[in-house]
């Protein structure tokens, strides 16, 4: 899984350097974005049947692709998100915490498409990513074991684009964490561009 994990980091830099080597400079084409999300079912399971909120940070690229598909963009995302508030006496088999690496590619369809890059108010967001998830579990006779594992995840949600620079959403996480967990997050997002 170490493997699997540098892979992904590696890949992942080369991507996001190509797409900054050739792309055109444009004040709004990079950004940070930071989420607050709330874990939902086998990943809620996990941080010891909490509800409380993790948090993630990601480094975006979004890409006009206007000039091809009118009121589209395309942005990819190299980020980390952590889930660590759990209350271990509901759920004596969980750790309390989780994390997830990640590589995702997103589609983002302005409402109000009109050529401009700059288009301000409502989208939909929608995307595809690989995550690498870590967390520990208690097993009966192996004790504490760590957990890593790599697998595909969805993301499907709405945002508005309040400036040139800064965007809100609500979206959705789903994937497995391993073939007999299944991942469920319900994040808000705050995206700021450079």
């Amino acid at each position: 899984m170490v493997h699997i994990r540098r892979s992904l980091a590696t890949a992942g830099g080369l991507l996001l350097a190509s797409c900054l080597c050739a792309q055109q400079p444009e004040a709004t084409t990079l950004g940070v974005q930071a989420r607050v999300s709330w874990p939902e079912s086998g990943l809620a399971d996990a941080v010891g049947g909490g509800t409380a909120p993790g948090v993630g940070v990601s480094l975006v690229m979004e890409d006009d692709l206007g000039e091809n598909f009118e009121g589209w963009r395309g942005r990819l995302g190299l980020g980390m998100d952590f889930w660590f508030w759990g209350n271990l006496t509901k759920l004596p088999g969980a750790a309390g915490k989780v994390s997830a690496g990640h590589i995702t590619v997103e589609a983002v369809r302005m409402l109000r498409p009109g050529g401009d890059p700059a288009t301000l108010g409502p989208y939909l967001v929608a995307g595809l990513g690989i995550y690498e998830w870590s967390w520990s579990r208690i097993d009966p006779v192996l004790g504490k074991v760590d957990v890593k594992a790599g697998h595909m995840a969805g993301t499907f949600g709405f945002g508005w684009r309040m400036t040139r620079s800064l965007d809100f959403e609500a979206k959705a996480l789903m994937g497995k964490m391993d073939p007999t967990t299944t991942a469920v997050a319900i994040m808000a997002a705050a995206t700021i561009r450079f």
